[in-house]
């Protein structure tokens, strides 16, 4: 798996709370740390436009009935980010993409018909522990696009608000997508736009 083959993979967790884990959470301490910074923002003109909802949106995967209780009782550490923003009116369309592996975040494709500013968000976690011993803490991620006449952005960071992040009006679906690989995906739809969000995790294992 990525987790232990990667040298890039990020730091999440609190300094504090080195002194306190187990042996695979030093390993984690020691190994990741990556402060998530805005990508450069991008002209709209350069980024490919969005020909329509993106893969992860629609394709056939496995869902787990019983949700974020269906996880296995592990660490899961999250690999990849996509986040996929649309307007009913079809004014606006963008997608992101976060790469935990190297740290690196980037626009994948923007519509951006409406060149008013707008910005969108949501919160999803990116490293759970569902372990029984709870050693290490879950780490929560923001998750953020924006626009405006000039430029299209990502700014994914790190943050210690959004704990309930299954209360943002979103539907939770989780999917096994292999033996060592999941998926939790939020949707969140209003009365002008929906929203998709999607963070595949590994099973971390010593």
């Amino acid at each position: 798996m990525f987790f232990w083959k990667n040298r890039q993979v990020y730091q999440i967790l609190l300094k504090e709370t080195l002194m306190k884990v187990t042996p695979l959470a030093f390993v984690l301490l020691t190994v990741f740390w990556v402060l998530a910074e805005a990508s450069p923002g991008a002209k709209p003109a350069k980024v490919p436009l969005c020909d329509g909802q993106p893969d992860f949106v629609n394709q056939h995967k496995e869902e787990l009935t019983q949700g974020i209780e269906g996880l296995p009782k592990l660490i899961l550490v999250g690999r990849k980010a996509f986040y996929y923003v649309e307007s009913k009116n079809g004014q606006t369309r963008m997608q992101s993409e976060q790469d935990f592996e190297n740290g690196k975040s980037k626009v994948n494709c923007a519509t951006l018909k409406d060149r008013k500013s707008q910005s969108f968000s949501l919160y999803a976690p990116v490293l759970l522990d569902l372990t029984g011993q709870k050693s290490i803490k879950n780490t929560l991620w923001q998750f953020q696009v924006m626009a405006n006449a000039k430029e299209v952005g990502v700014w994914n960071q790190m943050t210690v608000f959004g704990s309930k992040w299954t209360d943002q009006n979103a539907k939770v679906k989780v999917y096994q997508i292999t033996h060592e690989e999941y998926e939790i995906l939020l949707t969140r739809e209003t009365e002008n736009k929906i929203e998709h969000l999607s963070v595949r995790f590994d099973v971390a294992t010593p």
